[in-house]
């Protein structure tokens, strides 16, 4: 999630969008945790991150075709997958950091 979030802010919308999607395919929370010894809530968090940024290229058609009804179920995603990330998030767009 912190590396897509990284491609979008260096503008490498490209690389966030082909990386989130990836990341947004990934549903198996407990297996990945397994796997790589991190968290639950931390691979949530990272899958909420991508979401989010997949969502905000979709609306803005930043690296990808300009979907806002994609968009706005990418956002509803994130929302499901780690609410406060989802927050952070609006508050950073709600203050133009991102």
């Amino acid at each position: 999630g912190l590396l897509v979030y990284a491609y979008y802010n260096r503008k490498l919308y490209t690389k966030a969008t082909d990386l989130a999607k990836r990341v947004a395919a990934l549903d198996n929370i407990d297996e990945l945790s397994r796997v790589s010894c991190c968290l639950p809530q931390y691979i949530r968090k990272g899958i909420a991150i991508a979401i989010f940024i997949l969502g905000r290229c979709l609306e803005l058609g930043f690296g990808v075709k300009k979907d806002t009804e994609q968009s706005a179920l990418m956002y509803k995603k994130c929302f499901q997958y780690d609410p406060d990330a989802c927050q952070l998030l609006q508050d950073y767009l709600t203050h133009e950091k991102i």
